[in-house]
C-alpha cells in the first residue's frame, strides 16, 4: 500500500494542489522505509554478529568487507548507480562529465578513503586480539 502511494505521489505530486517534487517523495518514502523496518524490529548486525559467537579474529574480515563493497563505487563512473544517475544530470544541464574526468577526482578519493579502511581495520584486529 505504502509502495503504490509512494509512486503515485512521484508520478503525479507536481499535478497536486501541495506541489510535491521527487525528490521530497523520496525523503517520505526513505522515511515511511525506515519507519516499517523500526516496526518489523528487525536486528541489527551487531546483535546477529554478537548471537552467532564468531571468533573474534574474524569481525575484522567482516568490517574489511563492508568497506570493500563501500569503495568499489567511488572511483570509477560506472562503480555505482549514484554516479550514472549525477552525471547524466550533469550532461542534461550542459556540464558532462567524462569517464576519465570522474576517475580524476575519484581514484584519489578512493585511494585515500583506503588507507583510512586498512588503517581502522588493523587498528580493530590489533585491538580485537590476533
Amino acid at each position: 500500500m505504502v509502495l503504490v502511494l509512494m509512486i503515485l505521489l512521484f508520478i503525479f505530486g507536481e499535478h497536486t494542489l501541495t506541489k510535491i517534487v521527487p525528490p521530497a517523495v523520496a525523503i517520505i518514502a526513505a522515511t515511511l522505509a525506515l519507519l516499517v523496518v523500526h516496526a518489523a524490529k528487525v536486528e541489527p548486525i551487531g546483535n546477529v554478529i554478537k548471537d552467532i559467537d564468531w571468533p573474534v579474529r574474524v569481525i575484522p574480515v567482516f568490517v574489511a568487507m563492508m568497506f570493500s563493497a563501500t569503495l568499489g563505487g567511488n572511483a570509477t563512473l560506472i562503480g555505482a548507480s549514484a554516479n550514472v544517475v549525477s552525471t547524466s544530470i550533469c550532461a542534461s544541464h550542459g556540464k558532462p562529465v567524462s569517464f576519465v574526468t570522474f576517475m580524476r577526482y575519484g581514484v584519489p578519493v578512493t585511494l585515500c578513503q583506503l588507507g583510512m579502511a586498512a588503517l581502522y581495520v588493523l587498528g580493530l584486529f590489533y585491538f580485537t586480539g590476533r
